[in-house]
């Protein structure tokens, strides 16, 4: 594909506002902006991007999900897909509204249970393939899902949990993309939130116990299910209805589940551990 096609050209010369894709370290195009329209112009190969966009032409089902950000035009050059054109959707990153102290934490789960909704919805062999917070909008009280020619993609497995199931990797040792790690990607979304950034995948496995249990004493049944079901070693992941919506979900902290679990002097001397190691190393680097 040429470095400066004619499409990129347009954007460059036309009023066209280029929008930052930093922290994007695997980007391989550039974004546009005009009058509502967002231009994607890919500037390396990707032959699996442009496949998955013409495959999504030619789909009649996907109005079921609505909150599918899709192609409106694809755009052409010599023969190829240079890239295609899509709705603005005005709105913040998932990643935002996670940090963002002004939402309630219930909230903010049930923006993560409308995408596991839309997700429900999806046609059975439909992917989202690349779960994570950019690619979730938060427009008011709506969300969208962004990134449509990651659909049914595998993200880089280096960015993947090492801690995933072994029925999530192939025979090669690759990431096997499916619904189940659409599953495993929205728990993930969900559990960092309720654990304050700590992540659930890698406890062993007696602390996922303890929290499963956790959470079901606390009403969080649904979730709790959900998330056995990606841990176990056989089966489909489950996504109960209302998975994200636990009835205590603003109170479900990492500090409350380690002192409800009897884990919290654990945690302590582990903590202690780590700052007497920076505390050496920092000494020695003096």
């Amino acid at each position: 594909m040429e470095a400066c096609g004619g499409y990129l050209k347009e954007c460059l010369i036309d009023n066209w506002i280029e929008l930052s894709q930093e922290g994007n370290f695997n980007a391989n195009s550039r974004l546009f902006l005009k009058e509502g329209t967002v231009r994607k112009i890919y500037t390396e190969n990707a032959e699996s991007n442009t496949a998955v966009i013409l495959a999504l032409s030619h789909r009649q089902d996907l109005e079921t999900v609505p909150e599918l950000i899709l192609p409106t035009r694809i755009l052409m050059e010599n023969g190829k897909v240079a890239g295609f054109e899509m709705p603005w959707a005005d709105g913040r990153t998932w990643t935002e509204v996670r940090t963002d102290p002004g939402i309630s934490v219930g909230d903010k789960m049930r923006f993560l249970e409308k995408a596991a909704d839309a997700l429900r919805r999806f046609p059975v062999d439909l992917v989202w393939g690349d779960v994570h917070g950019n690619n979730l909008l938060v427009c008011g009280d709506a969300i969208r899902i962004a990134d449509p020619d990651g659909l049914g993609l595998s993200c880089p497995q280096e960015i993947l949990l090492d801690e995933l199931p072994e029925r999530y990797r192939g025979s090669d040792g690759h990431i096997r993309i499916s619904r189940d790690t659409d599953i495993l990607g929205l728990c993930a979304l969900g559990l960092e939130l309720m654990l304050d950034g700590f992540d659930f995948y890698s406890f062993s496995p007696e602390w996922k116990r303890r929290y499963l249990c956790f959470l079901r004493k606390h009403g969080a049944e649904a979730l709790a299910d959900s998330i056995q079901s990606t841990i176990a070693e056989n089966g489909p992941c489950l996504l109960r209805e209302d998975a994200f919506l636990p009835a205590d979900a603003g109170l479900l902290t990492y500090d409350r589940f380690l002192k409800e679990s009897g884990l919290w002097l654990e945690e302590l001397k582990h903590k202690k551990k780590i700052d007497r190691w920076i505390g050496e190393r920092e000494k020695r680097n003096e």
